[in-house]
Parts: structure tokens; C-alpha cells; sequence
């Protein structure tokens, strides 16, 4: 189709031009065959030996094959799938066994073509297909459908290690070969076929992971790791073939949150910041992966494949912090030795003391487990050259275990009473701000908060 439309192109600008144009370029192509056809220059004598490529190279064994592999390969077999699909598709494979790139499958596909992947606390988790939401895109695995732990049909993508698949397609265009097609496209995430292995294989990864800044709350560890082994073999007729792999992540990760809640002037020319929080969040990822096939083809006809994949993918974040207002409203919070600037005709105070502040402490355990399995058994044979008889059976299964735990604690008594106890804040700074109509409060688009000392039963000293 695309070489039609090329000549045709050729075409029309040919008709379009004058006839020297047209001369011309039918001399062109002379001249180039008769530079083709013009024998090269030998080489120089120290040119003669062949050098070593490096890696991801082209190389020649002993029988004269030359063998690809590295990147090259990986590109080579990625537009080899897009050539045999009869759809729009675009696809990604593997550089080797267990080296698909990227952290996630999420993060290899989101840079095809009209693909974009969402974040969910920096990693990438669901992807979006042509502009549409992820609910309208349709997973599956090996061809078939993936059952969800979310709160919709978008299937997690960072339940699926991107060290047990070979090769991802994404359909963009209907395709009465797939079954459960996604109105915005379909993603298939296809696993290793042993038979296809040229020889044994066993592949291990083995990376450490240093969260820098991490680990402000005890309970999460800013070390950890993630690694994968494995092995594909089949007979030596090769008729029979099997691959197992298990891949295992324990990453770390964390948040410093920070947060100016609005200013007021309380009746006077000074805009002060009447509420701050400020939170270490902390969390860490491990999950487990394990994937299993058994193929076989004993000849052209039949060919017999089972598919076994499981997966565990717990989460745990943890946070802690202390939110407080600091209005004459609410705490009867009074502000000294103010230093002010004026922005869009406002004044604010960049700088001063805050009393009788009392903060909230805020504490956050939060947990997640997400438990998939999947199988399925295929089974094709071919009855002709033109009639194939196909039957597949599939299962597919997602729990989900989630406990939020949000607690909170504050001190002393409440404002009307007496001996209600007193602190003192210091250095908060606007960022940028915009302007609001008369009478309205001014809200900061960025701002940064110290909480810089405390008096009486403060919990100790925090800083953004």
C-alpha cells in the first residue's frame, strides 16, 4: 500500500513538470546505475583484516551466517512483527531474554506512537491510546484478556515484570483475530515461546536500587533491589519445548510535601499565610512475578501451548507531619516583626514571627496487595493449507487488599481555654502569587514553609 501511494506520488510530480524536468530525471537514474555498476576500489593492504564489532553489532560465524543481535536485533524483530500484522500496530521487543527495556512494560510501550503512559507516585501504571481514556484500551496476555485490580477496565501495567515478555503489540486498528478489541486500541503482552529459541538459554539480572533522600520515616528502608533468572530449553528434536522465569522488585521511594494553604489580611494592608502543612512521605514497591510455558508441535500441523503467569504486587507508604492553621480566626494566632513585599499591588509578609500556633500531627499507613493469576491452553491445528482449527481456554483472576489508615494528634486545649500553649513560626516565603478581585483572597501557586521552632510539647524541629 505505502509503495503505491509512493508511485503515485512519483507520478503526478513527473506529469507536473516542464518537459526539460522531465528529461532530467530520466537522465538521473542513468547516472546513478552507471556509478553502481562501476566496480569498487580495492582496499588498502592494512585494511584487509576484519575488525571486531563491538556489542549490539552484526557478526559472522564460522559457517558464514551472520547473526544479529543486541539493540539491532531488537529493532529488527519489532518491525518484523509490524510487517506480518495484517492492522495498524505498533510493537516493542526484547533485546534479549529478560532484558525488555525500561523499568516497566508502561514505560517501554508509552514511547510508541500515540501512546502516552500515567504516573501513579513515579511510575508509570496505565497507559492511554490515542488520546483516550486507559478504560477504553483492552490488555491482554499471550491474546488473551487481563482481569483488573482498579477501579475500572484499565489494566495496571506495573503488575507485569518487563523481564518475563519478549514482545509487546499494540493495535490501533480492529482486528477480528483478537477477541475483546478496546474502542481506543488493544495492548497484547506476549511472554518467550520456547520453540522459537534457537538453543538452551538462561538469563539472570541482578541491579541495586539507592533511593537518595529517602528513608525520613524508619519504617521504609531506602535501600533495595530488583532481579530476574530465567531458563528456556526444549528436546532435541524440538518439538517440545519449556520456559520458566521468576522476577522479584523491592523499590523504594519517597515525597517531600509541602503545602501553603491561603493568605488573609484580616481587615489591614498585610497579606499573611494562615495555614501550612508539611509531610516525609515515604514508600516501597516489591513485587513477584512468575511465568511458566509448556510448548508443543510434534509436526506442521498441531501445535499445543500453556500458558501459566502469577504475580504479587504489595505496596506500602507511609507518612508523617503536622498541619496547623495560623489565623486570629480559628487559633487567635498573632504575627510580629513582619517583613513585606509587594506583588500585583498586594502586600505580603515574606518574613516574621507566628504565636500561638498549634499544629495537627498527621500519620499515614497505608497498604495495598494485588494478587493476579492467569492461564490459558491453546491449541491450533491445521487441516489445510487454507482451513486452521483453533481452540483456546482462558482464565483470568485479580484480588485486591487495601487498608488506609489516617490518624491524627494534636496538643494542649482548645483556644477559649486557658493555658492553651504557644509556638512560634518563622521564615515563610511566598513564591509567585496571582491576582483576585477586590475582597478575595490571594492564593500562592508555589510557596515553601519552615516550621522552624516550637514551644511547649512541640514535636521537635521540621524543616521543607
Amino acid at each position: 500500500m505505502a509503495t503505491t501511494g509512493l508511485g503515485r506520488a512519483r507520478s503526478r510530480g513527473i506529469l507536473a513538470g516542464s518537459g526539460m524536468t522531465a528529461l532530467w530525471l530520466m537522465m538521473v537514474p542513468a547516472t546513478a546505475w552507471a556509478q553502481d555498476a562501476a566496480p569498487p576500489a580495492d582496499p588498502p593492504a592494512d585494511a584487509q583484516t576484519t575488525p571486531t564489532p563491538a556489542p549490539g553489532q552484526t557478526n559472522e560465524d564460522e559457517s558464514g551466517e551472520v547473526v544479529v543481535t543486541g539493540i539491532r536485533a531488537s529493532v529488527r524483530n519489532s518491525i518484523n512483527l509490524k510487517r506480518r500484522e495484517d492492522s495498524i500496530v505498533e510493537a516493542v521487543s526484547a533485546e534479549d531474554i529478560g532484558k525488555l527495556p525500561d523499568v516497566s512494560v508502561a514505560e517501554s510501550i508509552a514511547r510508541l506512537p500515540g501512546l502516552a503512559a500515567q504516573r501513579v507516585a513515579g511510575r508509570a501504571q496505565i497507559i492511554s491510546v490515542r488520546g483516550f481514556s486507559p478504560d477504553f484500551t483492552t490488555v491482554l496476555l499471550n491474546g488473551r484478556q487481563q482481569a483488573s485490580s482498579g477501579f475500572n477496565r484499565a489494566v495496571e501495567f506495573d503488575q507485569y515484570p518487563s523481564e518475563l515478555l519478549g514482545s509487546v503489540v499494540v493495535y490501533k486498528s480492529p482486528d477480528a483475530s483478537i477477541s475483546g478489541m478496546g474502542l481506543a486500541g488493544t495492548v497484547d503482552l506476549r511472554t518467550i515461546r520456547p520453540l522459537s529459541q534457537a538453543k538452551s538459554t538462561v538469563a539472570v539480572n541482578l541491579r541495586g536500587t539507592y533511593d537518595q533522600g529517602g528513608g525520613r520515616n524508619a519504617d521504609i528502608s531506602k535501600w533495595g533491589w530488583r532481579g530476574s533468572a530465567s531458563y528456556i530449553g526444549h528436546n532435541a528434536d524440538k518439538t517440545l519445548g519449556w520456559a520458566i522465569g521468576y522476577a522479584h522488585l523491592d523499590s523504594p521511594g519517597h515525597t517531600n510535601h509541602t503545602k501553603n494553604w491561603y493568605y488573609q489580611n484580616y481587615g489591614g494592608p498585610t497579606y499573611t499565610l494562615s495555614g501550612q502543612e508539611i509531610f516525609a512521605q515515604n514508600r516501597r514497591d516489591i513485587r513477584d512475578g512468575i511465568m511458566g510455558t509448556l510448548e508443543w508441535q510434534p509436526d506442521d500441523r498441531l501445535h499445543s501451548v500453556i500458558d501459566v503467569y502469577w504475580s504479587r504486587f504489595k505496596q506500602h507508604e507511609v507518612n508523617r507531619g503536622a498541619q496547623w492553621f495560623s489565623t486570629q480566626d480559628v487559633d487567635g494566632t498573632t504575627f510580629s516583626n513582619l517583613e513585606t513585599e509587594t506583588r500585583d499591588g498586594n502586600q505580603f509578609a515574606v518574613s516574621g514571627t507566628a504565636s500561638n500556633v498549634i499544629p495537627i500531627l498527621r500519620f499515614d499507613d497505608n497498604r495495598r496487595t494485588d494478587k493476579l493469576f492467569a492461564v490459558g491452553f491453546n491449541n491450533e491445528y491445521k487441516i489445510t493449507d487454507r482451513t486452521t482449527f483453533t481452540a483456546d481456554l482462558s482464565y483470568s483472576s485479580n484480588k485486591r487488599d487495601e487498608t488506609y489508615l489516617e490518624t491524627y494528634g494534636g496538643y494542649g486545649p482548645g483556644r477559649f481555654r486557658p493555658g492553651r500553649p504557644t509556638a512560634t513560626t518563622s521564615k515563610f516565603r511566598p513564591m509567585a502569587t496571582r491576582s483576585t478581585p477586590t475582597g478575595a483572597s490571594i492564593m500562592p501557586t508555589r510557596a515553601r514553609c519552615r516550621w522552624a521552632t516550637a514551644r511547649r510539647g512541640a514535636a521537635g524541629v521540621m524543616t521543607a
